[in-house]
């Protein structure tokens, strides 16, 4: 999920010229999720600033068409709301997924 602007277009402008299956959903009037991190001299994380209030919500319904029950393993992101992760969680629960 990513949101109408310039991160997000790129986003699926490189999934499509990389030939991928593109289930992207692009949502109109948000902002794709970014984070930036910030290193010290020795390459140590000391400071990350986030903005992923796009996560804050899951659609089941475009995760249906997305074919995820087809496949063989799921990777989320770790900034999803637990209420996310558990709407996927049940959501493939009901689909029989491995």
């Amino acid at each position: 999920m990513v949101g109408d602007d310039a991160k997000g277009n790129m986003l699926v402008s490189s999934l499509t010229d990389l030939g991928l299956k593109n289930y992207t959903q692009v949502k109109k009037g948000e902002r794709t999720a970014c984070f930036n991190g910030f290193l010290d001299d020795e390459g140590n994380f000391k400071l990350g600033v986030a903005d992923m209030e796009i996560l804050e919500e899951v659609d089941i319904e475009h995760l249906k068409k997305c074919e995820v029950h087809e496949s063989d393993i799921l990777v989320m992101d770790g900034n999803l709301s637990p209420a996310s992760i558990e709407s996927v969680m049940k959501y493939l629960g009901e689909t029989k997924w491995p």
